[in-house]
């Protein structure tokens, strides 16, 4: 099933995520959503995956580099950039920016994400 507006409605998620609006950002998902192989309750996602970005990089900001929508699947390479809180995958806080791409790919359910994949590149 296509869904009409999806790569807009995208856009408007990453910018409530970038604004730190993650009520709004939580909006796009399912009740309950797969992420790579765990399974979160929405709040859980929010909390966990969502909020964990925004205390990580209080600065972060997400861009998008590619969207592809297909059918019931969006997939999208991100650039993400920020300035880090805390210690994270060896790296210390308080330095130069951070910057990282991320590869996610979403599946779609009645109109909500069910399920994400996504994958950061720690080397680039």
């Amino acid at each position: 099933m296509t869904h009409p507006g999806l790569e807009e409605r995208y856009r408007k998620y990453i910018d409530a995520v970038n604004s730190g609006r993650l009520p709004e950002a939580a909006e796009f998902y399912h009740d309950q959503i797969q992420c790579n192989d765990k399974i979160f309750s929405r709040a859980d996602f929010t909390n966990k995956i969502l909020g964990f970005f925004s205390i990580l990089m209080p600065d972060g900001q997400i861009e998008i580099s590619n969207i592809v929508v297909d059918g019931d699947h969006l997939a999208a390479r991100l650039l993400g950039t920020g300035t880090l809180a805390r210690e994270w995958k060896g790296l210390k806080p308080g330095g130069d920016p951070v910057t990282f791409a991320e590869h996610a790919f979403y599946q779609l359910r009645d109109g909500r994400v069910a399920a994400v994949w996504s994958v950061v590149d720690l080397v680039g």
